[in-house]
Order: structure tokens, then sequence, then C-alpha cells
């Protein structure tokens, strides 16, 4: 027979864990056994539970992964927008370089670019339409 028992595994992990803290397997058997039947508890394992199987984040901080997706940094525009220059981007990149803002030219490197001037015909950064 496995252990712990499948049919009381909760039980038994608990008070492997309280055993170490308290005199007797004994009493940290009592202690899981409280702690397993607490309507309370239970009621708050089947919320987590059903959050988990649902794909939602269960909120609780002791849950590593939930509370990492909970605290984590939101994504900025800068996170998921499409970068210039590439393959489909029909942006024109200016410079400053001597002065005066300027298209660039086939002599200027990617260093000496200071922005981007978003076209109507990007598929990435077309410009947002003004509302009427």
């Amino acid at each position: 027979m496995p252990y712990p028992p499948t049919d009381d595994r909760l039980r038994h992990l608990l008070a492997q864990r309280i055993n170490c803290h308290v005199d007797t397997w004994k009493l940290a058997f009592f202690i899981a056994g409280a702690i397993v039947d607490d309507p309370d508890i239970r009621g708050e394992l089947n919320r987590i539970a059903a959050a988990h199987t649902s794909g939602q984040p269960c909120g609780d901080r002791n849950c590593r992964t939930c509370f990492e997706a909970a605290t984590a940094a939101p994504a900025t525009a800068a996170d998921t927008e499409a970068q210039f220059g590439t393959e489909d981007c029909t942006c024109i990149p200016w410079t400053r370089k001597y002065g005066t803002p300027r298209y660039c030219g086939p002599q200027e490197t990617v260093s000496d670019i200071s922005g981007w001037e978003r076209q109507a015909d990007c598929p990435h950064h077309a410009p947002a339409e003004e509302p009427t």
C-alpha cells in the first residue's frame, strides 16, 4: 500500500508537516484531522480547485503561479507593438543629426534614427483615426 494512502492523503501530508513541530505523531495526526474536517478550510480548498479547474487565478498568495500572475506588471503598448522597420512597416525614419529634423538617408545608421513618422498605410503603426 503506497504512503500516504490515496483516500486520506491530505490528512497524512498535513500531519507529516505538523509532526516536525509537535512531540508525537498522534498529536500531529489529530491536528491535521481537525484542519481537514474544518468546513471553512474545505470550502477554501474547493474554491481554489474550482478556480484552477476553470483556468482562472485563485487569488491566494500561497499559490505561487496565481500570485505572480496577479502581481505581474501589465503589458504596455511598447511590449505588444510591432517594431518599426520590420518587413511590412512603411513608416519613415527621421533624424536630428546635424541639427534640423529630416528624413534619414541611405548614409544614416540605426543609431542616427531619432524617431519614426507613422504612415497611414502601415499595417502595424497607422495613426489612430480622429473621432468625428
